[in-house]
């Protein structure tokens, strides 16, 4: 395939966005404001949802309505919320490129074996987004595509629909993880960079190069693996030393993996050699887990990673990094808070954060998610968030009409006053001077009259001015969901090449001459039954009782660019 035929939609970030990670007993959030070349982190925070499902459930829904309650800075903010605890299908394909319906289907067809729905989970919800021409395959696009069932995505969102709340995208949040490449060292971003996430459950291995992802792989190991391997009863020097959870978690904090420096100190009593001992079979798993995936990626691409970084909360537990960069042969640390991220409400804020940031570094790559990327909402919840922006669109249209009729009013007014200011100075030099005197009242009159004739027309208009705002207000009622306005004129002028009229008989017709509307619109996509939707929107028309006309002025349907336009012209009641 030619190069230059291939092109990788682009589009700005979204200003306000929150990213939400939501795991089986948390959800973390950062809310990230783009402004001219910086991040700013506005907030953060992390709840826990506790063990039990219903308890959590119900927790979830209750932070959901704080959080996003009316008139808050986050309510107003896009909504990226990322899948990380459920089955998700992440993978590239090579295709050729198909009109984007017959893609879906292509997609579906394939994906849904390798989720294996079955019975009442629904149609996989799918999407994918172009990374480049097929370098081994002439012709073809490499696709980066996504997949999920219906029913686990909505089970995902549940927590904010059951608050009339629709979030905006709905990814894997391992997809999401090449964002903090924006993040890394400039000598860094180049190179091929192993990013893992250790979550509590499941760690993932993200590589990324260009800020592209090129790899990942999961494995079925988390921090709290570690934990639960300090979690018990150790016996020294005849006494039971008993740790529970916040023990473990300390001692993961303080010493982590201490081989090397721990004889002769102890935690609590216990000697650091006999926990070290216990920590050491999930450690070398997880190093294991890593090496095969790293060799595997080397195998597959013929590349190599030169890099590796640590985020999630296990990547707080102190000297993993060096046992995985001893395991792996590569340099591995703690992914660093870089300067170039800007955070709200000073030195305090900024020092709070960066405890935090570890494991909150994948709701912050969610919050750097951009439109054009893929997104698993599900369609019925696509289509309200459509159906509620054209709403937005047609207010905003409503005010602009306001607006501009306000405008036009206010210049209107300006010129009578000058007229005004004119006529008043006219008087004065009548008064100071008897030369012309007749000359002088007679224009005195003239203009007098041209006054009287301007404010009877701004009246005129004045009338009229709420008619446009009333039919789109109808139209939005009306429009069938199928269909998007893309042009709206309130009383057009005349196509050029007609006769042109006297002054004063144009003046006259004017007053006779009926008010038209022209409205130019296509269809969001093309079916069968299109053209009886359309015939449906002509009959609401006829029936709304604002029009004594409406005629289809013309209809254009391109089967090669799947594209359907139409224009209606409308003729105003009089009395409407």
């Amino acid at each position: 395939m030619n190069s230059k035929s291939f092109k990788i939609e682009k589009s700005k970030p979204w200003p306000l966005v929150i990213g939400v990670d939501i795991s089986a007993t948390s959800m973390k959030y950062v809310l990230v404001k783009r402004t001219t070349g910086a991040v700013r982190v506005e907030g953060f925070g992390k709840y826990l949802l506790g063990q039990d499902s219903e308890e959590a459930w119900d927790k979830l829904q209750n932070l959901i309505k704080m959080l996003f309650k009316k008139g808050s800075a986050i309510a107003k903010a896009k909504i990226v919320v990322g899948i990380s605890d459920t089955k998700v299908v992440l993978k590239t394909e090579s295709l050729p490129q198909l009109p984007r319906k017959e893609m879906e289907q292509t997609l579906k067809f394939s994906l849904q074996q390798e989720l294996n729905i079955v019975g009442d989970e629904g149609e996989p919800v799918v999407d994918y987004m172009p990374v480049g021409p097929d370098p081994s395959q002439t012709g073809n696009t490499l696709y980066l595509c996504t997949a999920i069932a219906e029913d686990s995505a909505i089970q995902k969102i549940g927590a904010f629909i059951g608050n009339d709340i629709i979030p905006d995208k709905v990814i894997p949040t391992v997809s999401s993880i090449a964002n903090l490449a924006n993040f890394l060292p400039k000598e860094s971003r180049r190179k091929s960079v192993g990013i893992v996430d250790i979550g509590r459950t499941r760690s993932v291995l993200v590589i990324v190069k260009d800020e592209k992802t090129e790899f990942f792989r999961e494995m079925m190991i988390g921090g709290h693996d570690l934990t639960k391997s300090i979690i018990g009863t150790i016996f020294h020097e005849g006494k039971a030393i008993q740790f529970g959870n916040e023990e473990a978690e300390e001692f993961k904090m303080r010493f982590g993996y201490p081989l090397g420096y721990s004889h002769g100190m102890v935690f609590h009593g216990a000697p650091l050699e006999e926990i070290a001992t216990m920590i050491r079979p999930i450690v070398e798993r997880l190093c294991g887990e890593l090496q095969r995936s790293v060799e595997f990626y080397k195998d597959k691409s013929g590349g190599q990673v030169d890099e590796i970084y640590l985020i999630g909360g296990g990547a707080h537990t102190k000297h993993l990094a060096e046992a995985i960069s001893d395991s792996v042969a590569i340099p591995v640390e703690p992914l660093p808070l870089t300067n170039s991220l800007k955070i709200s409400g000073g030195a305090d804020n900024r020092m709070k954060f960066a405890e935090k940031y570890l494991e909150q570094a994948p709701a912050l790559s969610l919050a750097l998610e951009k439109d054009n990327r893929t997104n698993l909402l599900p369609a019925q919840y696509k289509g309200e968030l459509k159906k509620a922006a054209r709403q937005n669109l047609i207010k905003f249209a409503s005010l602009l009409v306001v607006a501009l009729i306000a405008a036009g009013w206010y210049q209107l007014n300006q010129i009578l006053t000058e007229k005004r200011d004119r006529v008043a100075q006219l008087e004065r030099q009548i008064s100071i001077s008897s030369q012309n005197t007749g000359f002088l009242y007679e224009a005195l009159q003239k203009q007098e009259r041209i006054i009287a004739a301007r404010i009877a027309q701004v009246n005129g208009v004045g009338r009229q001015d709420n008619m446009p705002i009333y039919i789109l207000q109808t139209l939005s009622n009306i429009l069938p969901d199928k269909f998007e306005l893309t042009s709206f004129v309130y009383n057009p002028e005349p196509e050029q090449g007609g006769r042109r009229l006297p002054e004063d008989v144009k003046e006259k017709e004017d007053a006779e001459e009926p008010v038209l509307v022209d409205m130019l619109g296509s269809a969001r996509e093309i079916t069968n039954d299109v053209e009886v939707y359309l015939a449906r929107f002509i009959l609401d028309l006829n029936t709304c009782g604002l029009f004594s006309e409406v005629t289809l002025d013309k209809k254009i349907y391109e089967k090669e660019k799947a594209t359907f336009e139409f224009k209606i012209v409308a003729k105003v009641k009089p009395e409407a």
